[in-house]
């Protein structure tokens, strides 16, 4: 806290004393300076500031610096230099956005005004499903608009592309680049082209772009499945030896689950075709057609060297004072891996609007929208994963002071000896440890909208405004996998020679900081499981194991070899949503200081049905060879579904005085939801542990209630220059109904054949619940500045700066095991961008930072999940050979930074992992 108040107070005295010197300065030259036309940089950031200052909303804004040119590579990476947001990326690209500690579930995202869906299987959105270039503008709203469809606890982001009728006469513009990626070595090209024009007297407009981008990139690390929480009794093998050193039965030891050596490699190919076409009708009414169709393919591969872990078979060990292993040794049964593991992304997404806007009287304005947007993702069918390895004498894992770990104990050449190697675990439809799970997923909504205008122009009341929504949403995620995946369990069939390989992975991995092999072993995945399936590979594992002739074919028979299988894991969500607002703006005179007041209103009614797949408990019966569990007797799998409804009034006021013309106040309250997690939704019920005195289930929650969230802001805003402001933001958000994992006691109704049970037995069923309440508070605190007021060369140069600081009443303690909430996602974040654009010549170099924060409370074995401080460098050079060509250079990453995630203790870490830097060149045309 000493070091955020300090950070804080720096921060704000630096940029009162640059702003101070800069109006100063500024207002000294006001005199001389001619009016100029900016274009590029300077237009972007000026187009930005203006939306800022006019606009009766809490909002910010990034704008193109011309078409077709959005200032980063992509839109998430674009979005993190707006103050109070922060992304997550995937394969060193940004991918998802968390606005003022709030992930990317709380932030409503909306293109043109319609919402989207993407491949997450979640009510999130993926940025890297869009190009860049498709963008013209994007406006983060904090402030909530009664107006814009709720769910955005944290902010509602709406994307604009460009419209042919704004645009005006022919233009077209096209980009050919050359992409490098420093860790693979790979260059790969990326194209795009816009074409707009207009016809009939300029009553008719049409746009078509075309985008073409494709990537292969690579990324080391290593990492562990998790923390596990051990008792002092759990490590069987050495607890007596911990009672000698005097811990206690009650301490909990922390020791490492599986160390992973998991470099990847990634292949990612994104074609986008977006259209748009317009009729003026009239002069008063304007017909707009668009059409986006989106494909995004990723394909990742990953040959992971592997070092199980099993507390219970620990011979030795040292720990902490937190009681974190630094460093133990497995000598019975120690298990050597090679994981091999794919997984597929591929993902196709389509969105149609269709728009009418009418001047239906004077001063009256109505606008219908209908809209529908589609997205799906097939990825069970291209992910498999597969383990062979071999069992030894042991190893020993140890961990630095700072958590990184080494290995002894087995050498280089086993690790390259394929003899050893023997099949264990095959899989098909998720991609394991290393890659994680994959589902079929299918998302659509539907909307319609109207929106009424009305220019009162009375004394005080100028504009209202009113409508209504409907959305019709549906999304379904379909768990495909194989049955039985440990037929081969237990490192005891070799696998044949021809199907086995040498892979070189190791060489300065990592820049070095981890010591691996460079190489180890590796298999055809598909061709291995496939030989797994065979009689041959069968015959293997009986004579191997002494089993009776047939038994391994017998099982393959059953579960159908490693065939996909339809999961009860399976659900979909049907959600309506039916909405009305009002809102009237007020204007006037405080004195000689303009006023504006926004008061409105939504109201909303939500119906949510989930579906799930289960299958009823029917009985508990007698086990005569083992007392101590039951026989669950289940049911046929059949549909289970349930239903919900809320509704809210979401009130929304936004007041702006204008203090001077330089000098803005403003304040804001609202009232705004968030609908809880599809995946917490679902009716089904799993029993899990069936023994006397031991009954446990799980379960979603199908009635859930929306995060609710009471929102106040204060700003003041200085425009002390043409380009440059400096403005100081308060936020408070409270917010309710967050979910917590709970357990509830319930009865089943069974048969009881055997007469076991007094009644229907009770059954401890974990589920999730609306339990928690939290507040944020943050500061926002944004500066631009340009130095046009200087002579010759030097005038080119400005910069924006900003920081975010936010705090909770809801941050975790690691030293309270049992604490089961926490606010997750709240970090610190900083920006600064530095540019220099006179003449045909643009520079800018980005620098961005986000601070730890807590990215899951609950995680692997109940333990936390932190990501470590991260910071990052993009660059881009350009120059103008003509008013229509241009060529430039662009460096993302450019200092090589590494992302790290350690678990309750920083000598915890839980993944470590480098993407490099990646650079592009390129040439851009526009006519």
């Amino acid at each position: 806290m000493i070091a955020k108040k300090t950070i804080l107070s720096s921060t704000i005295a630096t940029i009162l004393f640059a702003g101070a010197q800069a109006s100063a300065q500024s207002a000294s030259q006001e005199t001389s300076m001619e009016e100029v036309l900016v274009t590029g940089i300077r237009s972007s950031l000026q187009q930005a500031m203006d939306i800022k200052r006019d606009s009766d909303a809490m909002v910010d804004s990034i704008a193109s610096e011309s078409l077709g040119k959005f200032p980063d590579t992509n839109i998430a990476e674009s979005l993190q230099r707006i103050t109070g947001v922060s992304i997550d990326r995937s394969g060193g690209e940004g991918q998802s956005v968390t606005v003022r500690g709030f992930g990317p579930q709380f932030n409503t995202v909306l293109l043109n005004g319609r919402r989207q869906v993407s491949d997450t299987g979640a009510r999130s959105f993926n940025f890297d499903n869009l190009p860049a270039e498709l963008v013209s503008r994007v406006d983060v709203y904090k402030s909530a608009q009664a107006r814009l469809q709720s769910g955005g606890i944290g902010s509602t982001i709406v994307m604009h592309t460009p419209r042919p009728l704004d645009i005006g006469s022919f233009k077209a513009v096209g980009s050919a680049k050359m992409l490098h990626e420093d860790l693979s070595g790979e260059s790969t090209p990326e194209l795009f082209g816009m074409v707009s024009n207009t016809f009939a007297d300029g009553r008719m407009g049409a746009l078509l772009s075309v985008t073409y981008e494709e990537r292969k990139n690579r990324i080391e690390r290593f990492l562990t499945d998790g923390i596990l929480t051990a008792p002092r009794d759990g490590l069987t093998l050495i607890a007596d030896d911990l009672a000698d050193q005097g811990y206690s039965a009650d301490d909990q030891f922390f020791i490492p689950q599986v160390l992973n050596i998991s470099p990847i490699d990634e292949q990612r190919e994104r074609i986008n075709i977006n259209s748009t076409f317009q009729f003026q009708a009239t002069d008063d009414l304007t017909f707009t057609l668009d059409a986006m169709f989106n494909d995004f393919d990723v394909q990742t591969q990953s040959n992971t060297l592997t070092f199980f872990v099993t507390p219970s078979i620990i011979t030795d060990a040292t720990f902490d004072e937190n009681r974190t292993a630094t460093t133990f040794t497995q000598n019975q049964n120690a298990a050597t891996d090679f994981t091999m593991a794919e997984r597929s992304r591929p993902s196709e997404s389509q969105a149609f609007g269709f728009n009418a806007d009418w001047d239906l009287a004077p001063g009256w304005n109505v606008a219908f929208d209908t809209s529908y947007s589609k997205a799906e993702s097939g990825g069970a069918g291209g992910t498999n994963v597969g383990v062979i390895g071999f069992r030894d004498d042991g190893f020993t894992l140890s961990y630095d002071e700072n958590g990184m770990p080494s290995y002894s104990g087995v050498t280089d050449a086993q690790i390259n000896d394929t003899s050893l190697s023997k099949a264990h675990f095959f899989m098909r439809g998720i991609g394991g440890g290393p890659l994680g799970g994959a589902a079929d997923i299918e998302h659509d909504l539907f909307e319609q909208r109207v929106d009424f205008e009305w220019q009162a122009d009375f004394e005080h009341l100028k504009t209202v405004t009113f409508g209504a929504h409907y959305s019709d949403e549906s999304e379904s995620t379909t768990s495909r996998t194989s049955d039985n995946p440990c037929i081969y369990c237990g490192y005891q069939t070799d696998v044949p020679d021809d199907l086995l390989a040498i892979v070189a992975e190791g060489g300065n991995y990592m820049d070095g900081d981890i010591d691996v092999p460079a190489t180890w072993q590796t298999a055809d995945l598909d061709a291995l499981i496939s030989w797994l399936e065979t009689p041959e590979a069968a015959a293997a594992r009986d004579e191997a194991a002494g089993l009776e002739p047939g038994t391994t074919q017998a099982a393959l028979d059953e579960s159908n070899g490693y065939a996909l299988v339809l999961q009860s894991s399976s659900t979909e969500i049907d959600e309506t949503v039916m909405s009305v607002y009002a809102n009237f703006n007020f204007q006037g005179e405080l004195g000689d200081m303009p006023w504006s007041l926004n008061a409105g209103v939504r109201y909303v009614e939500t119906e949510t049905t989930p579906f799930g797949i289960s299958a009823p408990l029917l009985d508990l019966r007698e086990i005569p060879s083992d007392p101590t569990a039951y026989d669950v007797v289940d049911g046929n799998e059949q549909v289970v579904s349930a239903n919900n409804t809320y509704d809210h009034f979401l009130p929304t006021l936004d007041y702006r005085l204008n203090l001077n013309d330089d000098m803005v106040i403003r304040f804001a309250a609202s009232q705004t939801l968030t609908r809880p997690p599809f995946g917490a939704l679902s009716p089904r019920t799993t029993i899990g542990t069936a023994r006397p005195g031991n009954l446990q289930a799980s379960s979603g929650n199908p009635n859930l209630e929306p995060y609710a969230s009471d929102n106040l802001d204060l700003a003041y805003e200085w425009y002390y220059q043409e380009s440059g402001y400096l403005t100081v933001g308060l936020f408070q958000k409270r917010v309710e109904n967050f979910l917590v994992n709970t357990v509830l006691r319930q009865e089943f109704e069974i048969q009881d054949q055997d007469n076991l049970f007094d009644g229907n037995p009770v059954f401890e069923v974990s589920t999730q619940d609306n339990l928690e309440d939290a507040t944020v508070d943050g500061v926002e605190l944004g500066f631009q500045h340009t130095f046009d007021y200087l002579s010759g060369a030097w005038s080119g140069f400005g910069f924006t700066a900003n920081a975010t600081l936010v705090d909770s009443d809801a941050e975790l303690d690691t030293g309270d095991i049992s604490q089961t909430f926490a606010l997750e996602g709240l970090g610190d974040s900083y920006n600064i961008v530095g540019f220099y654009e006179r003449g045909n010549f643009e520079a800018r170099l980005a620098w961005n930072q986000r601070d730890r924060f807590l990215q899951t409370a609950v995680g692997f074995g109940g333990e936390p999940t932190y990501v470590e401080d991260y910071e990052q460098i993009d660059a881009r050079v350009s120059y103008s050979l003509s008013d229509s060509l241009s060529v430039f250079f662009e460096g993302v990453n450019i200092t090589d930074e590494k992302y790290q995630k350690v678990g309750r203790y920083d000598n915890q870490i839980l993944l470590r992992e480098q993407t490099g830097p990646r650079y592009t060149v390129g040439v851009r045309a526009e006519f």
